[in-house]
């Protein structure tokens, strides 16, 4: 319950300082974060800890509600900021992978098992050696890149939601 408040409160200072930039007649794209319950590092900690993966997915989604709630609905709107919405964006991939990642598509496991500063690094044909096998630098089958870092196709996914805010919000 503690870190669901503070995730809860930490959500609510960010609509704050959201409302107070969108006050000075800014425009802005605003992200939600990505619920990470299905993340390999939630799904790995639920074996020593039963309710992990429920707790770190709750933690994302008061955040997110937080930020949601408490932006300014009275005051802005689509013509000053545009919501782009990265925990659907994962739970769309999560729940339809073959409409996203290429095939064999994998949603439980992360491309790289094993990350360091130097290695793992999708566009260095040295670093791909640490890939499990049957992840290349040229698939975007895998979800998760690691145990809590989103894969290539969910950047592409979010980031083409971003432009498509930015492109069709009346800025």
């Amino acid at each position: 319950a503690q870190a669901t408040a503070e995730a809860k409160r930490r959500g609510t200072v960010v609509a704050t300082q959201v409302n107070r930039l969108l006050a000075t007649g800014a425009r802005a794209l605003v992200f939600t974060v990505p619920v990470l319950g299905k993340s390999p590092f939630a799904v790995k900690a639920t074996t020593t800890d039963a309710g992990a993966a429920t707790l770190i997915a709750s933690i994302s989604e008061a955040f997110n509600t937080a930020l949601r709630v408490n932006v300014d609905s009275s005051r802005f709107d689509g013509r000053n900021y545009g919501l782009v919405l990265a925990d659907d964006v994962m739970a769309a991939i999560d729940r339809f992978p073959t409409s996203y990642l290429n095939s064999p598509s994998n949603i439980t496991e992360p491309a790289c098992p094993t990350v360091t500063a130097d290695k793992c690094v999708l566009t260095d044909d040295v670093a791909t050696t640490t890939l499990v096998a049957a992840a290349n630098a040229n698939t975007n089958s895998y979800l998760w890149a690691s145990d809590r870092h989103m894969g290539a196709a969910a950047h592409v996914q979010i980031g083409a939601q971003a432009v498509s805010r930015a492109a069709n919000n009346p800025f």
